[in-house]
Order: structure tokens, then sequence, then C-alpha cells
């Protein structure tokens, strides 16, 4: 949670540009979709916190963020005491001296173009701490998109028009395992080590060989999917490097969704 802050409040900006007129076709007052399952393409499992045990007295709306939030259900107002108190850092990130004297600066730009990312890096917006939580507390992954509330409006975004208020090309597919139905998981990590992997295995960042795909598992660990270990490859991970190596194109819409369902 100590860097999501500025991620999820740069999204929040480029979903709703500021003002809930940006919203364009995805407003209802009335429409208020039950969330459905769906199969998880990232395995956040090992670091995701229970938090069933809010105490009731700690889910009750401090007085000055009452005003700017609209909590509907336990659920919503047990995420409130979850993150009310928790500190919205900015994302870390790679400096651009750092990038331009090892050369990855130029490695970089041509990752984000074989993977049609132009657009959505490098992420320079800042946002609101209420409009954060606000967001984070009512978002779901329903049928065909997500649902959220902002500024006491309801919104249903399909996902490729989610996707584009990311800044991610529409024309991507929203989903890794979608983008890439050739990755093999034991045959990349494979090629990564450059031995044969048979079984059961556990991926770490300090295993990649090449300092391009090295590096830009700890840009997606500590920008994309910030957490306070690094080292581990994540099964959604391994697959954008799989696209970065293949010149995929893709978004991560759907993967980021996750990642942010899992804070609360």
């Amino acid at each position: 949670m100590k860097s999501i802050g500025r991620k999820v409040s740069g999204a929040l900006n480029k979903v709703t540009g500021g003002s809930s007129s940006r919203s364009r076709g995805g407003s209802s007052s009335r429409h208020t979709p039950e969330p459905t399952p769906s199969p998880s393409t990232m395995d956040y499992e090992e670091e995701q916190e229970q938090h069933d045990g809010v105490q009731a007295e700690a889910m009750e709306i401090d007085e000055n963020d009452a005003p700017n939030l609209n909590l509907r259900d336990d659920h919503e107002r047990q995420g409130y005491a979850i993150l009310k108190n928790q500190s919205f850092a900015h994302t870390r990130a790679f400096g651009p001296e750092l990038l331009a004297k090892t050369g990855m600066d130029e490695d970089f730009a041509n990752v984000w173009q074989a993977i049609g990312w132009d657009n959505f890096v490098p992420i320079e917006e800042y946002g609101s701490r209420l409009l954060t939580i606000q967001f984070l507390c009512t978002l779901r992954e329903v049928e065909n998109g997500v649902y959220f509330r902002l500024f006491r409006k309801e919104y249903f975004l399909p996902w490729k028009t989610f996707a584009s208020h990311l800044d991610f090309n529409k024309r991507w597919p929203i989903s890794l395992e979608q983008a890439c139905h050739d990755f093999n998981r034991h045959e990349f990590w494979g090629q990564i080590l450059g031995q044969v992997v048979y079984g059961k295995f556990a991926p770490r960042c300090n295993d990649i060989q090449n300092p391009t795909l090295h590096l830009m598992h700890k840009w997606l660990a500590i920008t994309l999917f910030p957490r306070d270990n690094v080292r581990p490859v994540r099964n959604g991970e391994l697959i954008i490097l799989y696209a970065i190596v293949n010149k995929i194109k893709v978004s991560s819409a759907m993967a980021l969704v996750k990642q942010w369902l899992t804070i609360l």
C-alpha cells in the first residue's frame, strides 16, 4: 500500500478527466451491476492480507471525510477503515538520469513501442486521497467491465472503454492470457534461464539474465504492480515479459483492476 496511491490516483484522473463528464456513455443513476467472479490472472494470494477482523467502530467515517464519500454498505465501509490511515505515497520509479547513463532509456522506449504502451507511460498524474478511497472502496469487476462510484455518481465502463481511459489502445486485448495465448510458462522461463525447466518452480527476478528484461521486471514490480518484495516474478508479469520479447500488443487494464482489488 505504500506506493499504490499515486498509481491509483493517476488512474482516477485518467478515468474521470478531473470531472464526471469524462465518463462518456458510462454514467447512470440507476444501474448497479452485481459483481461476478472471474479467474485471476495474477498470483497475489501470497501477499494478500486478511482484513475480516476490522472492528465496527473503526468503520465509522471520519467527520472531515463524510461529506465527500458515498459508501453504502459494510464492505465499502470496511474498505474505508483499511484505507483511511494509510500513507498515499508517490509511486517509486527509476530516475531518468539513471536510465540515460545505463542506456536503458532507449531500451525502455523500444519496449513501450513494442507492446503498445507509448501513451500509458510514464505516469505523471497527481491525484486526490478521497477520490482514490472512493474509487477503491466501490470498485467491482463485473460482467464485461468495471463498476465504481465517484462524485456520488455510478459508473459502468466496458473493459475497452476503461482501458482507453488508462491510455491503452482500444484495439489491444485487455486480457494478458488472451493476447499471449501461445505463452508457455515452463518454456519461456527456460529461455530466460538458458536451461530446461521441469516441474514446479518459483521465478525470481535475479535469475533473469537479460539486463533489459531484468530491469523491466523491476519496473513492473515497483510501478505497475507495487509491493514491498519485488524479487518474485508473478505469472502476469512473466506474461508481460513474454509480450515484450515477442512484441505483442497488450493492455494491462484487467490486471491492474485485479491488483487494486487485492488492496482491500
